[in-house]
């Protein structure tokens, strides 16, 4: 499907960041050699907004870290809000292991 975090939202917040070269919405900005590295132990977030244009999520595609595989995620939520207060969860993951970095892209259904 479409990429729509390079037409649609924008990026809004993260719990952490290990340093400016690793920012959160890095996450979001299709860039191999880029990405998001919190600085604090699970668990850590990052979140994209697409209030102005709510969208339904069917896949998220998610690529392994290119400098370092083991940061790579073993265990995520995927969530929503309306309000910013109250979420729910609409995708958990867990045990993905064996990252081999910025070519290793995995995609997950959401239900």
């Amino acid at each position: 499907g479409a990429d729509l975090t390079d037409t649609i939202g924008t990026w809004e917040d993260q719990s952490s960041e290990i340093n400016p070269l690793n920012r959160g919405y890095m996450a979001f900005d299709g860039n191999l050699s880029s990405g998001w590295l919190s600085n604090t132990a699970s668990p850590s977030w990052d979140s994209w907004d697409f209030e102005a244009s709510p969208q339904a999520i069917a896949q998220i595609a998610i690529t392994g870290s290119y400098n370092a595989p083991n940061a790579s995620p073993k265990d995520f939520e995927l969530q929503w809000s309306d309000d910013h207060a109250a979420w729910t969860t609409v995708l958990t993951v867990t045990g993905e292991t064996g990252w081999t970095g910025s070519s290793d892209v995995r995609v997950f259904t959401v239900p």
